[in-house]
């Protein structure tokens, strides 16, 4: 699954100013659906794919539906993210728009809003007039559907086997002894302290997180040479099984502590 939170954060951190969403709503003999802005709307007579702003705390694929509902009466598509666009806002703001894509049979009828005036399926090659961003999407989008086998990012991911993450660090004291941690859900097990990668973490900050909550040890300031260093030791890959019905891959890092640590 696509984590839009992390990508509207992403979008934050690098100057973005609001979200937008976009659908490209293609036929089954492939056309664009585009709509045309009415008279008394911001750029009349210009044409484009559904869209618009996304409301606070919505979620990116629900505003995505809910825009795609509301401008042209479509509803209960399965939508497939594929990309963002970057643009200025009227108002001068940096947007990012995620873009999703939807198929539905020829002759599908569409119902306008009120801020929209007329519509029309056209070829990717023969787009009426619109903005410089839609159509380098649409181009790309098409481009990249005219590649055999080439899906959205949205339905390709749906189709490959999605691991969870975990990352821990290998711990040894100055005699070189390494530390694990005995489980106690399985007294059996014995483990280097880390646990499953969060929304938003990396595996090193993953670990280093771990470390803190199993361990009560800021290797980042106890061993700021070693965490620095960013070492990984190994990647371990464990299949799927009775006990863990999904894969894992784990990422272990160099944790070595210093003298009196532990």
């Amino acid at each position: 699954m696509i984590d839009f939170q992390v990508l509207t954060e992403l979008a934050f951190r690098e100057g973005v100013e609001r979200i937008g969403v976009g659908v490209v709503v293609r036929d089954a003999s492939g056309r664009i659906l585009m709509i045309r802005r009415a008279a008394h709307d911001v750029l009349p007579g210009l044409w484009e794919y559904p869209g618009g702003g996304r409301e606070d705390g919505e979620p990116v694929p629900t505003g995505a539906a809910r825009e795609l509902a509301e401008e042209t009466g479509l509803t209960g598509l399965p939508l497939e993210y594929a990309r963002h666009l970057d643009f200025s806002s009227q108002q001068g703001l940096r947007v990012r728009q995620f873009v999703f894509t939807a198929v539905v049979p020829d002759g599908t009828p569409v119902v306008l809003s009120p801020d929209h005036d007329g519509h029309q399926w056209a070829d990717a090659e023969r787009l009426p007039p619109t903005g410089e961003g839609q159509r380098a999407v649409i181009e790309w989008l098409t481009g990249r559907l005219a590649v055999p086998g080439w899906r959205p990012a949205g339905g390709y991911l749906t189709t490959v086997a999605r691991p969870s993450a975990y990352g821990c660090f290998l711990v040894t004291d100055p005699r070189g002894r390494v530390l694990g941690m005995r489980s106690a859900v399985d007294p059996g097990v014995w483990n280097f302290p880390g646990g499953n990668v969060e929304h938003g973490e990396t595996p090193f900050s993953t670990a280093l997180r771990e470390a803190r909550e199993e361990l009560g040890l800021d290797l980042a300031a106890e061993n700021p040479e070693a965490v620095d260093r960013r070492r990984l030791v190994a990647v371990i890959h464990e299949q799927a099984g009775a006990e863990q019905p999904v894969p894992a891959c784990g990422f272990v890092f160099d944790g070595v502590a210093p003298r009196g640590a532990l």
